[in-house]
């Protein structure tokens, strides 16, 4: 810009350049990448800006947000210099600020986290892996459902061992020289049975839910979706959360391993 504007000047580009030539009898407000301003500016200088120069005179205040402010030897500022940045203002020797130079640290608006997206993405993940364990163990799984609502002490006390020992029977195995290719085994086993258990949560609580309501612990596609939103959604509830989704964790666990060791029995 090279020529003479009689009110404010409102910029939102890339660049801005004002030429010394020019003159602005109003503010200035930019909000883009980069400003140098050269011309004589009789208001105000607002915006945001990742880098402004100054090197004119200013009739008003500075106050801008940017990463780089430089002032430079024909800067005049009659008023205060106001900027937010991390970066200390760059000052020419034979610059001029007839008002006080504050500088603060920028702020952010922070992302609020949006509980409704975080429950729909691990609902469709637990969801989907669910279904896949039960079209191709269908069999086994309800085995697990059944033994769980049977067994509901024994289950919740075998799954306590096994959360709690078997790690320190598989860290104990690893320290142990002639052990430590058997603890190790134990140890991938161990986590197998964890993700496992997470897995058929879902399915466990939708066949508590169809219990409840038709009176039939009989699972299905539409009774394991409802029970993985369920599952889910304690994770969310403060305090009773936690308390059922361990009680559910430790009954499922103590039931899959009973299977699997049936299973294991028997052949």
């Amino acid at each position: 810009m090279a020529g003479e504007i009689k009110g404010d000047l409102v910029v939102v580009a890339k660049t801005l350049k004002v030429l010394s030539t020019a003159k602005v009898d109003g503010d200035i407000l930019f909000f883009g990448t980069d400003a140098d301003i050269n011309g004589v500016v009789g208001g105000d200088i607002f915006g945001t800006n990742e880098k402004m120069r100054v090197d004119s005179e200013v009739g008003g205040v500075i106050d801008v947000t940017t990463m780089a402010l430089t002032l430079g030897d024909k800067a005049n500022v009659k008023g205060d210099v106001s900027y937010a940045s991390f970066n200390e203002l760059v000052r020419a020797q034979n610059a001029q600020v007839e008002g006080e130079v504050v500088r603060n640290d920028p702020v952010y608006p922070k992302e609020e986290n949006n509980v409704a997206k975080d429950v729909l993405i691990l609902f469709l993940i637990t969801a989907f892996a669910s279904l896949v364990c039960y079209l191709f163990f269908r069999g086994f799984l309800q085995k697990v459902v059944i033994h769980t609502r049977e067994h509901i002490v024994r289950n919740a006390l075998i799954g306590f061992g096994i959360l709690f020992v078997m790690p320190i029977a598989a860290l104990i195995l690893i320290i142990s020289a002639l052990g430590s290719l058997l603890g190790f085994a134990l140890l991938v086993a161990y986590c197998l049975l964890l993700l496992s258990t997470f897995i058929a949560m879902g399915v466990v609580a939708g066949s508590i839910i169809a219990q409840t309501a038709k009176g039939s612990g009989e699972v299905s596609i539409a009774f394991i979706l409802l029970g993985v939103f369920s599952v889910n959604a304690l994770f969310y509830v403060p305090v009773v959360g936690p308390i059922i989704l361990m009680m559910l964790s430790l009954v499922t666990l103590g039931a899959i391993t009973v299977n699997i060791y049936r299973f294991l029995r028997s052949n």
